[in-house]
């Protein structure tokens, strides 16, 4: 993983993990129709990294029902040491 800002602005930093959260309430994972298991698990994972430039990374993502698109969004959220501040989501089910 690289630092999304300064892969931005052309320059080379060190990542240090800091913390991972997960939001932990119970989804019950079910069977459609047609017999296909589905994991509509909507808890969100976060973990943050710090940038040797003093940029602050959090990620959130979402995990993806392994049988649909559901679910599978990520983002990468990034503080600087001016508190500038940006959000790229991506969604990784489409």
């Amino acid at each position: 993983m690289t630092c999304v800002k300064c892969k931005e602005l052309g320059q080379k930093s060190v990542l240090t993990s800091g913390y991972t959260t997960v939001t932990a309430m119970y989804f019950e994972p079910f069977y459609d129709e047609n017999g296909v298991f589905h994991s509509h698990n909507r808890n969100v994972r976060k973990s943050t990294y710090n940038c040797s430039n003093g940029h602050a990374i959090v990620v959130s993502s979402t995990a993806m029902c392994p049988s649909c698109n559901f679910g599978g969004q990520e983002s990468v959220s990034v503080v600087d040491s001016n508190n500038n501040s940006g959000t790229l989501t991506i969604n990784l089910g489409e």
